[in-house]
């Protein structure tokens, strides 16, 4: 036969319909069938076409008139020009609930076959053989149905699919893993007081060695931390003391930065000198700067305390025999510190209490070399240089001074807009740092005669007990008051007897 004459291929159906052609039921109503045979068209056989109805199909006929009509597997008949499929017959009206059935049908087996694709059959042979002739003509020869095309990228799919499941419930499982064990290890920071640094525990397990007297921890109510800040860590330990949950004085929040600056300007942070084998179980004295200490001659027996700790500018030269010699410890804020060298002293250790922003800022500025020039944020003139050296120069941790507020004073946590709020003074403080560092505590100079106004408020100086009860930012006899019953409970001992 020529070559032009032959019948064209059927064009193989869509790949994507193969699976569901396969996989649907048949649906509930019935449908045009195949042609049957015996007929010019098929004949009116069962599921056939009459041929009355056969002249309103659309028709094309080859070169020698016959009609180009045939049919493929599982589907209806087709019609039409090379490649192109046309429905031999337009289904029936249906009704709304046969389109809805048949909607819902569909789509529920689309959904079928993506969820869970049949198997494909064996690939076909490498060569399909001819097959016999047969039709009513000599020329009309039977075609072998088209067989779905082979794709091994799709028998290798559900593998890869498989895989890439099983990674991404690993990466789930590390992931939830690394997210648990960040939980636990914040928790564990947050709750186990003794989660700390290998030398942060040193300094810890020297102050618990050698706790306070029991009335003191029975009056007190809490535990002991370490007083001073340290640049490697200050974020870690403030937050184990709660100092991220409040702003300047009593915390760190929105001064993270600047607390850091300043640190980094610092070369120590420990608690005593490195030759010291002893550091705990001290016996300390904190001298207060009261103008009862006129006159008492106690500084042969302050000099003889382990400890001694001072505030502010209290000077010791020239009053050598009323306060001693003696300094270990001073308390200090930028307008209290001393700018003259002749109260310098090498073997003092300088503790800056930390009230606002600027204080840190002026310490940074000091250490670098810088001119301080804006001095608008302080209330006195501070010190525009320091005596002290770097390795001289702490600074307390805000959680000291949050106690002595809150914990010892009583002082309420928040003020209205027209009251001035209230602080404890440096004293109140130092005492507050005597008992996270001494086993014994001692006074001396913290005795305010309030009602003379005419007294000396210092033991220095001629500034008078009026000026104290100017003050609006301390709450004097709240202090007095706390004092007196340390003294009654004899938590503390007062070396100047009344």
């Amino acid at each position: 036969m020529h070559p032009s004459l032959r019948r064209p291929r059927q064009p193989p159906p869509p790949p994507h319909l193969a699976p569901l052609r396969r996989r649907l039921p048949p649906p509930p109503f019935g449908l045009p069938g195949d042609l049957g045979k015996g007929s010019a068209l098929g004949g009116a056989g069962a599921g056939g076409i009459p041929s009355s109805r056969a002249g309103r199909l659309p028709r094309r006929r080859n070169r020698r008139g016959r009609l180009l009509l045939w049919r493929t597997p599982s589907a209806p008949l087709f019609e039409g020009k090379r490649g192109s499929l046309l429905p031999a017959r337009p289904p029936p009206p249906l009704k709304a609930t046969r389109c809805l059935s048949r909607g819902l049908h569909e789509a529920l087996a689309f959904l079928l076959a993506l969820a869970d694709p049949p198997p494909l059959p064996p690939p076909p042979p490498l060569r399909a053989g001819r097959v016999r002739r047969a039709g009513p003509g000599p020329h009309r020869r039977a075609r072998q149905p088209p067989q779905p095309r082979w794709s091994f990228a799709r028998d290798r799919q559900p593998a890869r699919h498989g895989m890439s499941v099983m990674r991404r419930i690993i990466l789930v499982i590390f992931l939830a893993a690394g997210i648990m064990y960040v939980i636990l290890l914040c928790n564990l920071w947050k709750t186990n007081n003794y989660w700390l640094p290998p030398t942060d525990s040193d300094r810890r397990d020297q102050l618990i060695a050698c706790t306070t007297k029991p009335s003191v921890a029975a009056f007190i109510k809490f535990d002991t931390l370490y007083p001073f800040l340290c640049t490697n860590n200050f974020l870690q330990v403030s937050e184990q003391h709660g100092n991220h949950k409040f702003e300047l004085p009593y915390g760190i929040m929105k001064a993270e930065q600047f607390f850091q600056m300043a640190l980094s300007r610092l070369s120590n942070c420990g608690l005593f000198p490195e030759d010291n084998s002893n550091p705990s179980c001290k016996k300390c004295v904190v001298v207060g700067n009261g103008g009862v200490l006129r006159n008492k001659s106690l500084g042969e027996t302050i000099d003889s305390y382990d400890v001694i700790i001072r505030m502010n500018n209290g000077p010791v030269v020239g009053y050598e025999g009323d306060v001693g010699r003696r300094t270990t410890f001073r308390l200090f804020y930028p307008e209290s510190v001393f700018a003259d060298p002749v109260h310098y002293d090498p073997n003092t250790t300088a503790v800056l209490v930390a009230f606002k922003t600027h204080d840190l800022k002026w310490l940074k500025d000091l250490l670098s070399g810088q001119r301080l020039i804006r001095t608008y944020a302080f209330w006195k003139k501070p010190a525009m240089q320091l005596i002290y050296k770097p390795h001289q120069i702490r600074i307390l941790d805000p959680a000291i001074t949050r106690r002595t507020a809150h914990d010892l004073l009583r002082l309420p946590t928040k003020f209205s807009k027209h009251e001035k709020p209230k602080h404890p003074t440096t004293g109140l403080i130092a005492i507050t740092f005597a008992f996270q560092i001494c086993s014994e505590v001692h006074l001396a100079g913290f005795k305010y005669k309030l009602e003379d106004r005419n007294s000396s408020l210092h033991y220095y100086g001629n500034d008078t007990m009026f000026q104290m009860a100017q003050n609006e930012y301390h709450d004097i006899a709240a202090e007095q008051r706390f004092l007196k019953e340390l003294l009654d409970r004899k938590i503390i001992t007062n070396l100047i007897e009344e």
